[in-house]
């Protein structure tokens, strides 16, 4: 059989989001899902189902990624990006029933990890700030834990399923790692830290963040996401691992609030290296020294393409 899906493609700071959303059969969302995101079709990085529900500006998604063939629970770039679909692309917020409206509006999109509320402020027709309320990911990552870890002789933090490391650390241990180049030598000792992480603290996945407190611009530290050194797979930004890099500096003392309040800008986008020229600002509210609100905003959201695609199956 033979079908016809409308598809948007849209990136936050390089990484790359596809969004589909239409008459697609439930038993082969994920196959169709997965197929768009690898060859012959190549579409993007990271994936969403978009369906209606029956409430008001809440929608439902299915997320997943290229290299896993389940779907996942979060992934804040993809609702940064549908916050720039639904004003610039206006079929989609039809088809949905979305008022878009000026200065702002909100939508709450239900994801595996609990319902993700996306404010989309608007000046003059045009997308100013995606605000992406992180909350809930931040309770699945605490629920799942957040502690310290040794990788291959270098601390780090568990942070749900994360792994997040100290550039430093790395750099202490390791001296010929260069991460403002992911040479190959760089990308092997990553790619055995992903190993030893999977082996050590299963169900450790492929989720990597790592950072530093030495910005070069406008933010406060720098961070970088190799989720798949073996495949030398790196996003220069991440939403997720933005929030769990957040929860591991909090833990560590490396976050100072003001009436229990913070924000932090990371340097990143661009190239996929550790930092960027674009901004990832986190926006926490913390309490008995654990994040209790996450909201999340990147400074460059684009719309690459959109059309139809066909599958057969």
């Amino acid at each position: 059989m033979r079908i016809e899906i409308p598809f948007i493609k849209g990136h936050m700071g390089g990484n790359e989001i596809v969004l589909l959303w239409g008459d697609i059969p439930g038993d082969k969302e994920l196959q169709i899902a997965l197929a768009a995101l690898r060859p012959p079709y190549n579409l993007g990085q990271d994936l969403g189902v978009l369906h209606k529900t029956d409430r008001e500006n809440v929608l439902e998604v299915n997320m997943t990624w290229q290299f896993d063939d389940v779907y996942i629970e979060m992934c804040g770039g993809l609702t940064q990006v549908l916050g720039k679909a639904l004003v610039d692309v206006p079929q989609l917020a039809a088809y949905f029933g979305i008022q878009v409206v000026e200065p702002a509006f909100t939508i709450t999109l239900e994801t595996k990890a609990g319902p993700i509320p996306i404010t989309v402020e608007i000046e003059q027709g045009e997308v100013k700030r995606v605000l992406t309320d992180m909350t809930y990911y931040g309770e699945y990552c605490y629920r799942e834990g957040v502690r310290e870890v040794h990788i291959a002789g270098v601390p780090g933090m568990k942070v749900g399923q994360f792994l997040v490391m100290k550039a430093d650390e790395i750099i202490n241990k390791y001296p010929t790692v260069n991460l403002e180049r992911m040479d190959k030598n760089t990308l092997t000792i990553l790619e055995n830290f992903q190993k030893e992480w999977g082996k050590k603290y299963p169900p450790g996945d492929l989720s990597f963040t790592i950072y530093d407190l030495h910005p070069k611009g406008k933010g406060q530290a720098r961070a970088t996401f190799p989720h798949n050194a073996a495949n030398a797979y790196i996003e220069p930004s991440c939403g997720t691992g933005t929030v769990a890099a957040g929860i591991a500096m909090l833990a560590q003392g490396e976050i100072k609030t003001q009436k229990g309040k913070a924000r932090i800008s990371f340097e990143t986008g661009g190239e996929p290296t550790l930092g960027g020229s674009e901004l990832s600002d986190l926006i926490l509210k913390v309490a008995d020294n654990k994040v209790v609100k996450a909201e999340f905003s990147h400074s460059l959201i684009q719309i690459l393409a959109t059309g139809m695609i066909w599958f057969t199956y």
